[in-house]
């Protein structure tokens, strides 16, 4: 098996631009901000609200001071996002909070694990955050980290384990739950299905996940949560995510670059997919096409199987 050298910028270059580019402002909990009339109608504002078992199971865990992880996962496009967006806005607005629902977006929302220890360092455990959301945790919590990064993933794993002391609860989105780390799917969490109804509508099938003494785990279905799936001011989401999407690529770079090949086939497939996102920017699917280029795989980024080409084959020395 032939080995892949790519000549990418260190880490903490691509850390740094990542981070200018998400024009982070570091401000308090405290200091929310109000919902802006322009943006956010009082009519579109009630029914972003959510009126669930699961809204007010996080409500009750953040009163007393507990924590409580969720896991949302579904097909592409199932509305995995907008549901966890409407169950944050839902738990804020709850506890009397004046947010607008773009603040979800925009301040408890992270892509990156750098992002979470930023949003974990502006808060106490005298002023947790209700609910903090990790969108697309399949990428940067994914089981797979492991194989790549044993020292990073000991790190996710770590601020897993004592992160309730500053917030209450984490939503976290992915296709697939078994994509995870294994502390990310702890016993104790709840696991929330959602599938889509029809071109408007979605389905979110919540259940909880309890390990007895005898090392059985029981599964209970606890609620069912019908709601419309659409993104207010979905363009600003967008370019969000296309730089946290670039930014996952250049990880890619950077891990081919020293690495076997074959070690990385899977996290190469979750790139294709997410090239599969109707927001991916052109520039990274560019960047995703060069590295399958360099990979030997004849493949276009829209597609979602890829083999391994052993690049080899045929040498005879």
């Amino acid at each position: 098996m032939g080995r892949v050298k790519l000549k990418v910028r260190s880490y903490a270059q691509v850390l740094e631009e990542a981070m200018e580019l998400l024009q982070w402002e570091p401000e308090e909990i405290d200091r929310l901000a109000k919902p802006d009339p322009e943006k956010v109608a009082k009519g579109d504002e009630a029914r972003l609200v959510l009126r669930s078992w699961l809204v007010k199971r996080l409500v009750d865990e953040y009163l007393d001071y507990g924590f409580q992880g969720v896991v949302v996962y579904g097909r592409q496009g199932s509305g995995k996002s907008t549901y966890t967006f409407k169950v944050a806005f839902s738990i804020y607005r709850a506890l009397g909070y004046k947010v607008a629902y773009e603040d979800i977006v925009k301040r408890y929302t992270f892509f990156m694990v750098m992002e979470l220890i930023r949003l974990l360092r502006r808060a106490s455990w005298r002023n947790r955050y209700p609910a903090l959301v990790w969108d697309d945790a399949g990428v940067e919590g994914s089981s797979y980290l492991y194989h790549i990064n044993k020292t990073a993933a000991k790190a996710v794993s770590d601020i897993i384990k004592t992160i309730r002391t500053r917030t209450g609860a984490i939503l976290m989105s992915t296709p697939s739950p078994s994509d995870l780390l294994r502390p990310l799917r702890m016993y104790e969490i709840i696991g929330v299905h959602v599938v889509k109804i029809d071109k408007q509508y979605s389905e979110a099938h919540g259940y909880t996940f309890h390990l007895t003494p005898k090392g059985e785990i029981i599964v209970a279905k606890k609620f069912e949560d019908e709601f419309v799936r659409r993104i207010p001011n979905y363009e600003e989401y967008a370019n969000i995510r296309d730089r946290y999407v670039d930014y996952s690529l250049e990880e890619l770079e950077k891990a081919l670059s020293s690495r076997d090949v074959e070690e990385y086939m899977e996290y190469i497939k979750l790139a294709v997919t997410a090239a599969k996102r109707k927001e991916l920017v052109p520039e990274a699917k560019a960047i995703l096409r060069a590295v399958m280029a360099k990979l030997g795989i004849p493949l276009e980024p829209e597609d979602v199987e890829v083999e391994l080409i052993d690049n080899t084959a045929g040498n005879t020395g």
